[in-house]
C-alpha cells in the first residue's frame, strides 16, 4: 500500500518482473483500500520509473 505499481502491458501468462519488456506500455495502478484501479499510462519502463520517482534523477545528478 502506498506504492504505484507499473505493470506491463503485454499478452502471456500473468504478470511479469519489472525488467522484461522494458519497451512495453505500462499501466500504472493506485490501491484504493479495496482494489487496483487505473491512475495512469506510460509509454515503457523508463517513462515509468520517471512517473513513479520524479526525484531520483534529481538526487543523483545533485552533489
Amino acid at each position: 500500500m502506498g506504492q504505484l505499481p507499473a505493470v506491463p502491458l503485454v499478452t502471456g501468462d500473468g504478470p511479469r518482473a519489472s525488467h522484461v519488456n522494458p519497451e512495453a506500455p505500462r499501466a500504472i495502478q493506485r490501491w484504493n483500500g479495496h482494489l487496483w484501479e487505473p491512475h495512469g499510462f506510460a509509454a515503457n519502463l523508463a517513462e515509468a520509473r520517471r512517473i513513479l520517482f520524479p526525484h531520483a534523477g534529481v538526487l543523483a545528478n545533485s552533489g
